[in-house]
């Protein structure tokens, strides 16, 4: 590993025991990779509000954890000139932002922000080679805005067509061809961390607009900047996303009915010996050269081929 290579990769865990599960797998599917390169360069930060949750589970001197009180919020809102109380559902989107922020200006090293809702296909390392002032990350792209066919997103057409944003006080139209990326994963060079506060300014705007129609604001917000500022470069082939529908729904079941157990019952070594085979399952992908995102989808939409494989990481 580049030791001259320094980087955060960045959580946020807050409210729920099923973001702090996906975390840890998160978390532990990155340790597997840089273990055995004595995380030389490399810090994985938790912002979260259990930090006894995390501390009981993985203990490693690489991970910070940053307890995330409400003082803190509060400060970050006030230096945002964001007064107004928020509707719960949309505070995120702007806590997201925040932490990147405060992270790129603190350790003034590459971030990488990584959704809980993750874990890593490929070393980490190689999504930090691609960051610089001139290349920024996220997930991957969703599709063009002004695709009629997204009925979800008919606020933003619409507010595009019609709406000025104040952009350093500038007025400015966005683009309806603009392409929406997921914000999953975002990799932003330390250069660039001046680009958090127009993020973080747009998404109250439209947030102002839109009377809470909407819930990723910043996600739309870091498409443009990022795309405007930088090139954006995907991350899906080094981080998977199981963000949509029963994906999701089925990986949360098993990893609360049996990863506090897999943690309980083997040492870490262990753990991560069997997370790097559910990451990288051969038995399942013999039909794909290498492992892919339909493989992937396809064996967490399965409800028995998810139980088969919590049951061998148990075993």
């Amino acid at each position: 590993m580049d030791s001259s290579l320094k980087a955060t990769f960045l959580y946020l865990a807050l409210n729920d025991k099923k973001f702090y599960r996906q975390a840890i797998f998160s978390i532990l599917s990155c340790l597997y990779y840089i273990h055995k390169d004595n995380y030389q360069g490399v810090r994985i930060i938790v912002y979260t509000d259990n930090v006894k949750y995390f501390k009981d589970r993985i203990g490693f001197d690489i991970v910070e954890y940053v307890e995330f009180k409400e003082n803190i919020q509060k400060s970050w809102f006030q230096s945002a000139d964001i007064n107004e109380k928020l509707n719960p559902v949309n505070i995120i989107s702007f806590i997201k932002p925040m932490c990147i922020k405060h992270e790129l200006e603190r350790t003034k090293e590459t971030v990488v922000f990584i959704d809980t809702d993750t874990f890593f296909i490929e070393h980490p390392i190689k999504l930090l080679q691609k960051i610089n002032k001139n290349y920024s990350l996220m997930w991957r792209t969703e599709g063009i805005i002004s695709d009629e066919s997204r009925k979800n997103w008919g606020f933003l057409r619409d507010t595009f067509k019609i709406h000025e944003f104040n952009i350093s006080n500038t007025k400015c139209v966005l683009p309806s061809d603009l392409y929406m990326w997921n914000a999953g994963v975002i990799g932003i060079s330390p250069e660039n961390a001046y680009l958090l506060d127009l993020v973080i300014d747009l998404s109250l705007q439209i947030y102002n607009l839109s009377k809470e129609k909407i819930v990723y604001q910043e996600q739309v917000m870091f498409s443009y900047i990022l795309n405007k500022h930088t090139k954006l470069l995907s991350a899906e082939d080094h981080v998977y996303h199981y963000c949509y529908g029963d994906i999701k729904d089925n990986f949360n079941i098993y990893l609360k009915k049996s990863f506090d157990k897999i943690l309980r019952k083997n040492n870490i070594e262990l753990i991560l010996e069997k997370i790097y085979q559910i990451i990288t399952e051969k038995e399942f992908n013999k039909q794909y050269k290498s492992l892919s995102r339909d493989f992937i989808r396809f064996m967490f939409y399965s409800k028995s081929k998810i139980k088969l494989v919590f049951k061998r990481l148990i075993n």
